[in-house]
This record gives structure tokens, C-alpha cells and sequence, in this order.
């Protein structure tokens, strides 16, 4: 019968048509890794991605890592000079070298 028919060719057309989306998908993939790949050689650029996604280049990322974590250390490195030089600290340290 004919509904059968056009059942059919309603699956295979919906087939062909993730099959596209696939084709797509997977070529936008391909398009980004090689992006990632040539960022890698030259890490003062930006990446942009085919879908206008702009990504900061390499350098510019490993530099913020760093400011962040410099930033980081010197506010440990704060917070450890105020504990020494607070009494706390003193009486702490007293209490461990009259207990010795």
C-alpha cells in the first residue's frame, strides 16, 4: 500500500537529513581542532571559532593564570606576615618552646 511507501520515504528522508546534520557537526568539530592545533603554533592569536566564538589567545590565558596566581600567593603571604607579627603568633610560639 501507499502509506507504507511514504512511511518509508518520510524514515529515509529524516535519515538523510541527521545524516547531514552529522556531516555538519562533525566538519564544524574538525574546523575547531585544527584552529586549536594552529593556535598552538603561534600562541599570540586569538582563536575564533567558526561559530564566532572568540577565545583569548594562549599566552594571554597562561598570562592571567600567573596574575591570578602571584595575586594569590601575596595574599597568603599577607595574611602569614600579620599572623607572625601578631601576639597569637608569639604566644603560640612561646607556648611550644616552654613546653619542649
Amino acid at each position: 500500500p501507499l502509506y507504507i511507501v511514504e512511511n518509508a520515504l518520510g524514515r529515509c528522508q529524516q535519515e538523510r537529513e541527521n545524516a547531514e546534520f552529522l556531516i555538519e557537526t562533525k566538519k564544524s568539530l574538525i574546523t575547531i581542532i585544527q584552529q586549536g592545533y594552529e593556535s598552538m603554533n603561534n600562541p599570540d592569536e586569538e582563536i575564533i571559532l567558526t561559530n564566532e566564538v572568540i577565545f583569548p589567545s594562549p599566552r594571554r590565558i597562561l598570562e592571567h593564570d600567573v596574575q591570578l596566581h602571584t595575586a594569590a600567593i601575596e595574599r597568603q603571604k599577607v595574611l602569614l606576615e600579620d599572623i607572625l607579627s601578631s601576639n597569637i603568633a608569639n604566644d603560640f610560639m612561646e607556648r611550644i618552646s616552654s613546653s619542649s
